[in-house]
């Protein structure tokens, strides 16, 4: 191909392009979902560094729709505080909701650490409540 048409970062501008039409098709489905699912599944590679993949999931005419809407590094670590600001976020910032839909669309989630539902105080279910509803 011409370097005319082509460029050391072609690739990336056109994954960029894909990026953001992905996610805007992701936010039409949300905004139009009438419940959604939210699942986390955290790993630790293999330098030590933590990732978090959010998922949402949506019914479409009788079929579950599994989204991605987010993977992020955890810089500071998988906390229960650090981990109900990324659902919100990945709902929020990704999935295009404001704080009342999530409240009103979310109806289950799921993490893969088993730490994170042990206590009643500090769960993360106690957590995304308060953030939910005092709108933190």
């Amino acid at each position: 191909m011409s370097r005319k048409h082509w460029s050391d970062s072609s690739n990336w501008e056109m994954a960029r392009i894909i990026h953001h039409i992905v996610m805007e098709s992701t936010k039409g489905s949300i905004q139009k979902a009438k419940y959604i699912i939210v699942n986390c599944d955290e790993v630790t590679i293999i330098d030590n560094q933590t990732w978090c993949s959010v998922h949402a999931h949506i019914v479409d005419g009788f079929k579950r729709v599994p989204l991605l809407l987010n993977l992020e590094r955890l810089l500071s670590g998988s906390t229960i505080d650090n981990n109900t600001t990324l659902i919100l976020k990945s709902l929020v910032e990704y999935g295009g909701l404001t704080v009342e839909q999530v409240v009103s669309k979310l109806t289950c989630f799921a993490f893969d650490k088993v730490v994170m539902f042990i206590s009643i105080q500090t769960s993360l279910v106690t957590q995304l409540k308060y953030k939910v509803v005092l709108n933190l």
